[in-house]
């Protein structure tokens, strides 16, 4: 099979499960659910505010109050989240995909997202899981492209500002930190690290028209 079929595969699969998981759900609103919607109400009466015992959960509460703006209803909220587990299964595959240089891996990646069947369980209830799932691959994809020196500046401040709704939206999202503070140390690391002063040779990168070839800590490239 074509590798540039297995996203759009993924794509009609996801939507074919959260079809049929929807049909047999609907919109559960449960027992959490009123802290969230009272939240994102309290906040579109009075103005942005922060509650003590919800702060490591205001980004649910923003992202209601901004769809009640277009139309303050539970089925624009699940809509929503549904919409965004696609994109999120989306990211997760590019991230994969430019990380791995492996269509299949990227693939697998996707599938795996697809078998986790509260991937489109959770859009169905009014809670914060669904959202943080999907913001947690948003993050993987914006730490891949930064990575790998495709962000400019307003990638990298929209990176930024997914982090942060991604840290905020559970208390669990603080462990986003570890994961962004790995590759930074890693980085900084590789930057460091001297490099050898006494080897002659050649590396060749796989490529027919380029070489790298060091002496001495010198480095020449030949295009």
């Amino acid at each position: 099979m074509p590798t540039k079929y297995i996203l759009p595969i993924l794509g009609i699969l996801y939507l074919i499960s959260s079809y049929l998981m929807f049909q047999y759900l609907g919109i559960k609103i449960v027992a959490d659910s009123p802290r969230y919607l009272d939240y994102a109400a309290n906040m579109r009466e009075l103005g942005f505010f922060v509650e003590e015992h919800n702060i490591w959960y205001v980004t649910y509460p923003i992202f209601i109050l901004l769809l009640s703006y277009l139309h303050p209803s539970p089925a624009l909220i699940v809509f929503a989240q549904y919409s965004m587990g696609l994109i999120a299964l989306i990211c997760l595959y590019k991230a994969v995909r430019l990380y791995s240089q492996n269509d299949w891996a990227a693939g697998v990646s996707g599938l795996l997202y697809l078998l986790y069947f509260k991937n489109t369980l959770y859009p169905a209830y009014i809670l914060t899981e669904s959202l943080y799932i999907s913001l947690t691959c948003f993050s993987l994809w914006c730490l891949v492209q930064w990575r790998s020196q495709q962000w400019g500046i307003l990638g990298k401040a929209l990176s930024c500002f997914i982090f942060l709704a991604t840290i905020f939206c559970k208390p669990t999202g603080i462990a986003l930190l570890g994961a962004l503070t790995v590759p930074v140390l890693y980085g900084y690391w590789k930057k460091k690290k001297p490099i050898p002063q006494n080897r002659t040779g050649s590396i060749y990168l796989g490529r027919n028209d380029a070489a790298v070839e060091y002496h001495v800590g010198n480095i020449f490239y030949f295009v």
